[in-house]
């Protein structure tokens, strides 16, 4: 009950909850479990861990720019006499009541609270799964909140390798009006024996980006902002990350204070800097990928080295494996060599051996086995990465 009105801070409870109105108003805004990151929440090891460290009256926006991303996410309800509002357990609100107000709570407790107190013995083994469960979500959003680049903006056409000449005979025909066909990327003197992949556009797009990024020595390594595409239109203001990658460049976070990039663009605590691999692996699917990693290991398998050594951070390393993995079960590979398949001009790229493809990828490098447990470290430190955010923005221990 209150007599002149009462306003809340912005916290869950640990049970779910009925709110009735008896008399008066009420007025509740409600934020989703997943918006917690965004909440300020008070650190785990407080005693008001469930409660936000935000003033929802006057919100400090350049303490807690994040805040604006909950804010986007949020429910209103205006609440009568004779109303109810379920709010399930976890869910963060704040009330607000008009004048008189008279209301009644039904609290009980969940499922997952009963499993918890009444098996205590298993409750470093339910953390670990529940935090299992939460690091390969984050991960998922990790990579869904990495840009993509956009193909669209190379031109399609004849890619030359890097540092070779090719003489006028080499050159393609030129496409006649009216006529369909894909870029073909001149031959090299090391595929002279062999047909390669005839590439779509857009994977010679890759093609040409690829090989330029990873020409690039470690120190001029930048990446180039018109060739990275904004997500879609909802998570526009997740643009910039804040958790730094080693050995990749942040693209707009140039005033950390307010949580506002360049451009004035939100930042969000759950995106990692978009270095140019992860954008480029981003943008492409299973087949593209293979098609492309195999053009380049064949025309210019340095740059394979390259890729592993210096251009691979972690979260490329997890598209890269992911999309791997799912060319496999998707049946990108194909059951003969490239060079037994006929050349195709309707847009179908020739498509590798599953073993082909891997001999020519771990073949450019120096020593496979070391690029293999190279990829697992790093798939391993973006799981590390994950755990420091959510340590950090979820749990407020780190």
């Amino acid at each position: 009950m209150c007599i002149q009105g009462s306003r809340s801070n912005i916290h869950y409870d640990p049970y779910s909850n009925c709110l009735c109105v008896v008399s008066g108003r009420k007025h509740v805004t409600l934020f989703s479990p997943a918006c917690t990151p965004f909440l300020a929440p008070a650190a785990l090891t407080s005693d008001a861990a469930n409660h936000s460290q935000i003033n929802f009256s006057q919100p400090d926006f350049d303490r807690n720019p994040e805040f604006r991303l909950a804010m986007q996410q949020q429910w209103k309800v205006t609440m009568q006499a004779g109303d109810a509002l379920f709010i399930p357990e976890g869910y963060w609100h704040q009330v607000d009541s008009e004048g008189m107000t008279v209301a009644v709570n039904f609290w009980w407790q969940s499922s997952l609270t009963t499993l918890l107190r009444e098996q205590p013995h298993c409750r470093f083994y339910h953390l670990r799964v529940v935090m299992g469960e939460a690091l390969g979500s984050l991960i998922e959003q990790l990579v869904e909140n990495c840009p993509a680049a956009d193909l669209g903006s190379e031109a399609a056409g004849t890619l030359r390798p890097l540092g070779q000449d090719q003489p006028e005979q080499d050159q393609p025909e030129q496409d006649q009006p009216g006529q369909d066909r894909t870029v073909q990327l001149p031959e090299t003197r090391a595929s002279k024996a062999r047909k390669l992949s005839c590439l779509t556009p857009r994977e010679t797009a890759a093609v040409r980006l690829a090989c330029k990024l990873l020409s690039q020595c470690p120190d001029a390594q930048q990446p180039e902002i018109q060739t990275i595409q904004t997500v879609p239109e909802q998570r526009e203001s997740l643009q910039a990350g804040r958790i730094p990658v080693p050995g990749t460049s942040v693209i707009g976070c140039s005033n950390r204070s307010c949580g506002m990039d360049a451009v004035g663009v939100l930042q969000s605590p759950l995106q990692l800097p978009a270095d140019p691999l992860s954008c480029l692996f981003k943008a492409l699917d299973a087949a593209e990928l293979v098609h492309c990693l195999y053009e380049v290991s064949v025309k210019q398998p340095s740059l394979i080295q390259a890729m592993f050594d210096v251009h691979m951070s972690p979260l490329a390393a997890y598209l890269l494996t992911s999309k791997l993995e799912s060319a496999e079960k998707e049946c990108v590979f194909s059951d003969e060599r490239v060079s037994e398949q006929p050349v195709a001009l309707d847009g179908t790229a020739a498509t590798p051996s599953q073993a082909e493809f891997y001999c020519s990828l771990y073949g450019a490098c120096r020593d496979a086995d070391q690029v293999f447990h190279h990829l697992l470290d790093l798939r391993q430190q973006l799981s590390q990465q994950a755990a420091r955010i959510m340590l950090k923005h979820v749990v407020q221990i780190v």
